[in-house]
């Protein structure tokens, strides 16, 4: 079934909608995650914005219910709850049921939140603007372990506010943060709304080779991919190679044909798969005028 997705013979909404209705009863750990993470994919790259808010609160409420039912201690337990905390960074319906994990007055049988899955949480309160600076800076203080350092990190990030963004923006260009703290604050980053992110899509295109010739191949490419533009519309534009970020992407391989080769085959693979999203989009937007 996924295959058909990809290939543009099954709705990718159907996709996310099995897995909601049918999906999360999945006890197989290994199997329950990729079929998790292809909904989610399904949902916010495949689905057209406009269509992705009812679809999300759907998958949403199906994760919650499953991380509430799933076994005590399980592996389905903690693969559900992770993925409602990544799933609930776009959507802040269940943001009371966040504070309550958070504080302890709520707790799941079985399940220990540890480091990992509580500024996972607390990322998610973050992006939906129901948690505050000085609540993160107060979690930090509570967890300095290295996990704690990363999640506070990308949860800082994750703020929707132009001056978070800004600060983090400064941060991964820099180039003092270790790999994992780059990656970290890049990911806290990319949770916005594409009105806060559209600004530096112009300082992205033309940065690129300057953060490939000053920092190593691995920075430089966590920043490259990391920092591509996610927010695809297959209704931007007429077409998918008329789509603004197609567009620069394919203006920047033409502009620089001498690029390292590693670097333009990064660049080729970014474009190959905003084209795939946007044909996918552009199907399902078709399907919909019929």
């Amino acid at each position: 079934m996924w295959a058909a997705v990809r290939d543009g013979s099954l709705d990718p909404r159907d996709y996310v909608r099995l897995v909601a209705q049918h999906g999360i009863t999945e006890q197989h750990s290994s199997i329950l995650t990729t079929i998790v993470d292809r909904a989610l994919e399904a949902l916010e790259s495949f689905t057209p914005p406009r269509l992705r808010t009812p679809l999300r609160g759907e998958l949403l409420d199906a994760l919650h219910t499953g991380m509430l039912n799933a076994e005590a201690g399980s592996d389905a337990q903690l693969t559900l709850t992770r993925a409602f905390a990544r799933l609930a960074t776009k959507d802040g319906a269940h943001s009371r049921t966040i504070e309550e994990l958070l504080s302890g007055s709520k707790k799941l049988p079985g399940l220990d939140l540890g480091s990992q899955l509580t500024w996972a949480l607390w990322t998610a309160q973050t992006a939906t603007a129901h948690a505050t600076r000085s609540q993160l800076d107060q979690a930090h203080h509570a967890d300095t372990s290295r996990e704690g350092r990363l999640g506070y990190v990308r949860a800082v990030a994750a703020m929707p506010a132009e001056e978070a963004k800004a600060e983090a923006w400064k941060a991964i260009t820099l180039g003092r943060l270790s790999n994992d703290e780059l990656s970290a604050t890049i990911s806290g980053f990319q949770l916005a709304a594409p009105a806060l992110l559209t600004t530096y899509e112009d300082t992205y295109f033309d940065s690129i080779r300057t953060w490939w010739d000053e920092h190593s191949m691995e920075i430089a490419t966590r920043m490259i991919r990391g920092l591509y533009p996610r927010a695809l519309d297959a209704e931007a534009a007429s077409s998918a190679e008329e789509n603004p970020t197609v567009l620069a992407t394919q203006n920047w391989l033409n502009s620089n044909g001498t690029a390292p080769g590693a670097l333009r085959r990064i660049m080729t693979e970014l474009l190959d798969d905003a084209r795939r999203a946007l044909k996918l989009q552009a199907g399902v937007l078709a399907h919909q005028k019929r």
